[in-house]
């Protein structure tokens, strides 16, 4: 597999969590994220667009962040560029924080709710049309939910 930092990447999730008050937290607990882009599929997982992995165990002596997000060209770059911000949206809510530590948190339903009810069951269809989270107040969205 090809990994590389994905510094665009970066800078969009950087514009995710602060649009998306669900999400402000991590900035507000300095969680450090590093993004990577891999160019070949995920291995033994069919149409995996992105994951979320926490950095621990000896590995946080090779890496300075916290949460590491890796994209998967040839899924992640299938999605319109507003589905690929969900996909990001949805990478970031796997962020979690317990007892001064960071985790992983699990889908609350078969995604995370709070997506399911802005963007619809199928926001992550080929082609399906999904509103610009950065640019628009959506239905349903975090601001409405007061988080």
């Amino acid at each position: 597999m090809e990994y590389e930092i994905d510094y665009d990447v970066a800078k969009l999730a950087e514009k995710i969590v602060e649009a998306c008050k669900d999400l402000i937290w991590i900035k507000d607990y300095d969680i450090s994220i590093g993004f990577v882009r891999c160019s070949t599929a995920k291995q033994n997982r069919a149409n995996v667009a992105a994951d979320c992995r926490k950095v621990a165990g000896p590995f946080k002596a090779f890496c300075n962040h916290d949460i590491v997000i890796t994209v998967y060209s040839p899924v992640f770059d299938s999605y319109s560029e507003n589905q690929q911000k969900v996909i990001l949206w949805h990478e970031l809510k796997h962020i979690g924080w317990s007892e001064d530590s960071v985790k992983i948190e699990d889908h609350d339903v078969k995604d995370f709710y709070v997506i399911l009810k802005a963007m619809g069951m199928d926001w992550n269809r080929l082609d399906e049309d999904v509103p610009d989270i950065l640019n628009s107040v959506i239905e349903g969205s975090v601001e409405d939910e007061g988080y």
